[in-house]
């Protein structure tokens, strides 16, 4: 049997996107988390004895490589070749390749050069595997990787295919080193070790074509555990598993509130979505109410003033493992918009226009003078993450509904 693991995408030197007050405990994680989950990796391929690592391109984060992740790689690899277990690493459109580097790899590790190589690997019982792949001589490089592949050999076991690109099928990232499933199957590889989206992906069973995902979140668009694919080839079947090594998740959480009209029960909603914490983890949660719901008026006003955070927080006794990093109100709807529009025709104008986001233009001028409005401003820093175009208007809009409902309470 053959024990491998397969990781990509550690972007090293990527600082997490995070914008809310952090302890000094919680800094300190942060700013070290994607060391972190490399430092995993490695004491979980020692403590196992697996035979090999591969790494499919964007080890570091810049094509400029920080010092500090340089140093962090060359001691986690010699740290492997202690223990006999050899490194096979390409590099990617963030970290293409370059002649030289700070600090010298000892001889466990493999780089893949930029016109492609093909490396082979023989266990202490003979088997043999040859891994084939390429690092990016450039940042945009737009070639079609299955031209940078040789065909299957016929004097190996196992042959795996090490490639950081695109599939032709998968949106919103950059098409580098582009590529379909149906042009990679024709070359006979037992496994392909893919990179460059950082969503954890299988586009095929047999042979198994794979993304492991990135292996540390950088931003709530990556929510999820990250990690690396344990693969175990065995006669003729290929199995992996996936193991979290991230030590900070973000996660989504979505809270319907249609219906509620006492904050006991939206409190109650909020604590049986919280997933449950791994030890020595931490949450960055994005936040978002959806529905219809009496308290529409109620959960703006505490939004605008920064209070349903904190009650969201100490409503579900979360501790320092927890940062609400972002609150979405987007999804909410006024149970009673129809009694207020026709109390206050200005809402009315007011609902109308924020409908209206969802099919116009929004011009420059108007997300300029908003990001420059101090109110909103301010409404905006206890958020956290400042929002997209739609929805800072959408929030803008929800700001003085909120005011003006709050006033009118007063008035009354």
């Amino acid at each position: 049997m053959i024990r491998f693991f397969h990781c990509a995408d550690l972007h090293l030197g990527k600082a997490l996107s995070i914008k809310s007050r952090l302890t000094h405990e919680q800094q300190n994680l942060f700013k070290e988390a994607a060391y972190e989950s490399l430092n995993r990796l490695i004491e979980d391929a020692i403590r196992v004895s697996v035979d090999f690592i591969v790494i499919a391109g964007d080890v570091f984060d810049d094509e400029v490589r920080s010092l500090k992740g340089q140093w962090a790689l060359s001691q986690a690899f010699e740290r492997l070749g202690e223990y006999g277990i050899e490194v096979y690493m390409s590099h990617g459109n963030h970290d293409p390749h370059v002649s030289d580097n700070a600090f010298t790899y000892p001889d466990n590790v493999h780089l893949f050069g930029p016109s492609g190589d093909t490396f082979t690997y023989e266990s202490k019982k003979g088997e043999r595997v040859r891994l084939s792949g390429f690092s990016y001589p450039e940042r945009a490089f737009s070639k079609r990787a299955v031209s940078m592949f040789p065909e299957r050999s016929p004097d190996t076991d196992w042959q795996i295919g090490v490639l950081h690109g695109q599939e032709t099928g998968v949106k919103d990232h950059a098409p580098y080193a582009p590529f379909s499933v149906s042009e990679l199957l024709p070359l006979g590889y037992d496994y392909w070790a893919l990179g460059h989206i950082h969503k954890r992906m299988t586009l095929s069973s047999h042979p198994p074509v794979i993304y492991p995902g990135s292996m540390q979140g950088t931003n709530r668009k990556e929510s999820g555990n990250k990690g690396y694919l344990d693969v175990r080839l065995t006669g003729s079947e290929v199995t992996s598993e996936f193991m979290a090594t991230a030590p900070v998740t973000y996660r989504s959480i979505e809270l319907d509130v249609t219906g509620m009209e006492e904050w006991d029960e939206v409190l109650r909603l909020f604590q049986e979505q919280i997933p449950e914490v791994r030890h020595g983890q931490k949450i960055i949660a994005d936040v978002s109410f959806q529905g219809y719901t009496p308290l529409y008026s109620a959960l703006n006003t505490r939004h605008v003033d920064g209070e349903l955070h904190e009650l969201l927080k100490a409503g579900a006794d979360l501790d320092d493992e927890w940062v609400i990093d972002h609150l979405s109100l987007s999804g909410l709807y006024d149970a009673d918009l129809a009694l207020r529009q026709e109390e206050d025709p200005f809402l009315a104008d007011l609902h109308a226009m924020k409908e209206e986001l969802h099919h116009e233009e929004i011009p420059a001028q108007y997300l300029t003078q908003l990001k420059q409005n101090r109110r909103l401003q301010a409404y905006l820093t206890k958020q956290a993450e400042l929002p997209d175009k739609e929805e800072l208007i959408g929030q803008a809009l929800d700001y003085i509904s909120a005011a003006v409902i709050r006033k009118e309470a007063d008035r009354r």
